[in-house]
């Protein structure tokens, strides 16, 4: 298996899944209808690779049904890897296409107790909660102040 596709087939599904219901519609059709931009490049490009592989019609019929159908997303995941170990060049153009694309604008806020996490790998704690992220080493004291002594 090959890590840097499958991550990459990853950061693809996030672009194209709103448009994969009306994959049997065409590009133009989906980009009006979805009404978004974002992803709508990246789906113009990988649309007809997706479209002559039955598997990928029928997962669409499922999504039409139910955008959420989590089995019908790994079938297009599934079958999105295929395509693009097949075809270097639709590979490559896809990946410049996504390292041009500008970065998303995040903006998280927290009003009052709670916590919030935003992209991969991100830990969180709510309210009185200790989150630790890589290793923790020598002496840790959970659960109050060490005693006095200790300060020193």
């Amino acid at each position: 298996m090959n890590t840097e596709i499958e991550l990459f087939v990853q950061t693809l599904m996030t672009s194209i899944a709103p448009f994969l219901p009306w994959l049997s519609k065409g590009a133009e059709k989906a980009i009006e209808e979805v009404g978004e931009q974002a992803g709508a490049e990246i789906w113009k490009t990988v649309q007809p690779a997706l479209e002559r592989r039955p598997a990928v019609r029928e997962a669409a019929y499922d999504l039409a049904a139910d955008r959420k159908d989590s089995h019908a997303l790994a079938v297009v995941s599934h079958q999105l890897r295929k395509a693009l170990l097949e075809d270097p060049a639709l590979l490559a153009k896809l990946q410049s296409m996504v390292a041009a694309a500008p970065a998303p604008d995040i903006t998280a806020s927290v009003v009052g107790n709670g916590a919030i996490g935003v992209g991969r790998g991100s830990v969180v704690s709510g309210a009185g909660g200790t989150s630790v992220g890589g290793g923790v080493s020598g002496d840790v004291v959970i659960g109050g102040r060490p005693p006095s002594s200790d300060r020193d």
